[in-house]
């Protein structure tokens, strides 16, 4: 040992630990009992590790099968606009609607809830001029044509086609995601969460796409058209058949400015020429003026969608000549339809009237249009219609109608 340098062997020591050992092979540790329980142990890891082994094959599936669908999901989330491709997310949603529309949209839905005509034809002022929103007319249509600019950019964004899309993939990798897998590993996480953010940020979008946009223009145009009806009445026979205090009345309900030309042709009698005078018109007939009014009000009554205001203007013993409808199938007949049909618009023209006192017969062209907004229908239905009026406790009532209808609306 001393010649090469080595250790010298300690025979003591390695007596020692020998005997360390023997003494350790004694004690329970190491015993056959400790073994056995080792050993179900290591089974027991073995069949964790079986059920681990099926979660982490379901992972690597998942992330085979939709590990590119928040990349797919970011295509479809694109809106191809007149000026540029505008990825559809929150952010951008923010700022293309703070820029383009909030501004729009306010004015719009303070004037189409202002504007709103109740069911018994009455206006609540008091809307338009709370919500800073009582305009004239031009004002009115000045503020329409903003939606209707944004109406025809939103035509390309295809919102709902591309939303039921997501929806789709969303929908399996939810399926995907409780079962089998129990237990996503990060990078499985990191799909999930990375096509959450992408649908989140789209939904932004539902409120300027193309089809709320339109009902929303839509809704807007048309309490706007029915103004402007009241207005054109007021000037071709309304404000002529009542008195300047009447229509001082009237006016002030409004909750729009009426033009200058209704306000003084319904407020100065001067300015409106006298029957038969410089228009080249004839005399009324006594009781033409009151059935004018009459088909005002029930105008009013009908695109209202009120059957009990319309009814009130029908005598209980009405029936139609033309195919022998009675007033109760009339009745149920004004409901349902009045039910069906969100806006009904009954344009009433060319107008006569003969005879006089208690019995009137009255003749007139409609056009009648009904629109189901949700499923963007609209029919349109015309006739020619002549009623008999007669005077029931004082007030015209229609008795009969002679020809044409305005109940039956397919």
């Amino acid at each position: 040992a001393e010649l090469y340098g080595i250790e010298m062997y300690d025979f003591k020591a390695q007596l020692r630990q020998f005997s360390f050992a023997r003494t350790k092979l004694d004690e329970p540790f190491m015993s056959s009992a400790f073994i056995a329980e080792m050993r179900g142990r290591g089974g027991k890891a073995r069949a964790l590790q079986t059920a681990w082994n099926s979660v982490i094959s379901a992972n690597r599936k998942f992330l085979a099968d939709f590990g590119g669908t928040p990349g797919e999901m970011a295509d479809l989330a694109k809106w191809r606009t007149k000026t540029g491709v505008l990825g559809m997310t929150k952010d951008n949603f923010d700022k293309y609607y703070a820029e383009k529309l909030q501004a729009p949209l306010a004015a719009a839905a303070c004037s189409t809830y202002a504007l709103e005509e109740s069911r018994t034809g009455v206006f609540d002022k008091r809307r338009a001029a709370d919500g800073g929103c009582l305009l004239s007319l031009a004002e009115h249509q000045k503020n329409l044509s903003a939606p209707e600019e944004r109406l025809q950019d939103a035509a390309s964004m295809d919102f709902y086609a591309k939303r039921d899309a997501m929806n789709k993939k969303m929908a399996a990798m939810g399926e995907a995601a409780d079962n089998p897998i129990r237990v996503a590993a990060a990078e499985t996480q990191a799909v999930t969460d990375g096509a959450d953010k992408i649908m989140n940020g789209f939904v932004q979008f539902s409120k300027v796409s193309h089809e709320n946009l339109l009902e929303t223009y839509n809704a807007y145009k048309e309490r706007l058209a029915r103004a402007r009806e009241i207005e054109g009445n007021m000037l071709n026979w309304s404000c002529a058949s009542s008195s300047e205090e009447d229509n001082k009345k009237f006016i002030a309900d409004l909750p729009w400015k009426v033009s200058p030309e209704v306000e003084k042709f319904c407020l100065d009698e001067k300015s409106r020429p006298a029957p038969g005078g410089s228009t080249g018109g004839t005399p009324e007939i006594p009781g033409e003026a009151e059935a004018k009014r009459f088909y005002e009000d029930f105008t009013r009554a009908y695109e209202s969608r009120n059957a009990p205001a319309v009814m009130a203007l029908i005598s209980p013993d009405w029936e139609a000549g033309s195919d022998g409808t009675g007033v109760t199938d009339l009745e149920e007949n004004l409901r349902t339809n009045f039910r069906l049909y969100d806006i009904i618009k009954f344009s009433l023209s060319g107008l006569t009237v003969t005879g006089a006192g208690g019995v009137l017969q009255a003749c007139y062209n409609t056009v009648i249009t009904s629109r189901i907004l949700k499923r963007n229908l609209t029919h349109e239905e015309k006739a020619a219609v002549c009623d008999e009026l007669k005077r029931e406790n004082g007030k015209l009532r229609i008795s009969r109608t002679l020809s044409g209808s305005y109940w039956y609306i397919k």
